[in-house]
């Protein structure tokens, strides 16, 4: 964690992600949504999008379509705590912890 919010500093990072409101590592992380296990759980019985098979480059436009909220919606389901990948908090796992459930 430590090493994350210091790498958010560089300031060509931070410059780029001030543009979207996540320049400081809570607002950042509090934007994740799943890790491995559920990526797996969600895609799972899905095509692979390939080269050779390129499924998404000819679906139609999610946003145009009213699918993105759709999407947001079901990704909910499968929403994880990004707590337990966060390792070195320091003294500050309590307000971290708190910071993110909020």
């Amino acid at each position: 964690y430590t090493q994350f919010a210091q790498k958010l500093h560089v300031e060509n990072v931070k410059e780029d992600l001030d543009e979207f409101l996540l320049g400081d590592a809570i607002t950042f992380l509090s934007h994740f949504i799943m890790g491995k296990e559920g990526i797996t759980e969600y895609t799972m019985g899905t095509p692979i999008n390939t080269d050779n098979h390129p499924i998404i480059q000819f679906s139609e436009s999610r946003k145009e379509s009213g699918a993105y909220d759709y999407i947001l919606a079901e990704l909910k389901a499968y929403r994880e705590s990004v707590i337990p990948l966060l390792v070195n908090m320091g003294d500050a796992v309590d307000a971290i912890e708190n910071r993110l459930a909020r």
